[in-house]
């Protein structure tokens, strides 16, 4: 019998993706979740009870592991991800890279070419593309994502069981999660200020919060139209960053500006450690208030 193994990004179009890939394989097969920053702590330890070459592919889903060359470049792993950093360095791997709006989109618009999706599958693919690049023409976009990030334990195991046939509409249980959570994220933006400040070449909007860093980065960007929101984890002590699409000055610029780091991303979205450079950029800022 011939085995595959995944490896696949945490988040809801890492979760998506591999989903999109049991339809192509015919149904589940073993995984395991990784980011960019651990990835080669993962693959390493997989490695301690593995062998590439017992396996007939290896997929890596939604994660630039350009910087990994010399772990995964064999003929049997395909790699699948559409970030504009990842750069076509292996000599072995097959690699599908193409920077578009999610990786779910790049799967179907390659590996699921041929595949006969339904209309349930052909609907989950939208809904997380819609996320991923926070398009959000469909409310279930983060309706979805907003359950996602509320599942516990293994996120990628639950989404599967949840939507391995395609989206059909949220049960009860479902909506009365996202519901609760949704105003929560109201409450928050209704209780907590936004800092701001006016450089002379652009200007920058800060917010604390732990948690939907993108919902909180886009009511930063809405609120003050700033060209760089800095949404600041203190307990993951890191910063996230998106810039305002039509924003001229570009998002490395300004982020190493205020970070002394430059950011890893895309070029609207990216993060850093938090910085003393940035603590003490702090200080310049102020309460927002809108004029």
């Amino acid at each position: 019998m011939d085995k595959y193994f995944v490896f696949t990004d945490f988040d809801l179009d890492g979760s998506g993706s591999y989903t999109c890939l049991t339809w192509l394989l015919g149904g589940p097969i073993p995984y395991r979740g990784s980011t960019v920053k651990n990835f080669d702590t993962d693959f390493k330890s997989w490695l301690l009870t593995n062998k590439i070459s017992d396996y007939k592919k290896i997929f890596i889903l939604d994660i630039d592991v350009c910087k990994f060359k010399d772990l995964i470049d064999y003929e049997n792993v395909i790699i699948v991800d559409h970030h504009p950093s990842h750069k076509n360095v292996y000599t072995k791997a097959v690699s599908i890279l193409k920077p578009v709006t999610s990786n779910v989109e790049l799967l179907r618009q390659t590996l699921l070419k041929n595949v006969n999706l339904t209309v349930n599958q052909k609907l989950l693919i939208n809904i997380i593309d819609g996320y991923d690049c926070y398009r959000l023409d469909d409310s279930r976009s983060l309706m979805l994502n907003t359950l996602f990030w509320q599942y516990r334990g293994d996120r990628i195991k639950q989404f599967y069981n949840d939507f391995n046939t395609g989206f059909t509409e949220f049960n009860v249980q479902q909506k009365n999660i996202i519901i609760f959570e949704l105003k929560k994220l109201q409450e928050y933006f209704a209780t907590t200020p936004i800092y701001y400040n006016k450089n002379t070449d652009y200007t920058v909007a800060a917010m604390f919060g732990n948690f939907s860093v993108n919902e909180l980065a886009d009511h930063v960007l809405k609120k003050t139209q700033c060209d760089l929101a800095c949404i600041v984890n203190t307990k993951a002590k890191r910063i996230y960053f998106r810039r305002k699409k039509t924003s001229s000055v570009p998002i490395t610029k300004m982020v190493e500006d205020i970070t002394d780091l430059k950011g890893e991303g895309h070029d609207n979205a990216c993060s850093t450690p938090l910085t003393e450079k940035f603590l003490e950029y702090t200080k310049q800022l102020s309460v927002y208030e809108k004029t």
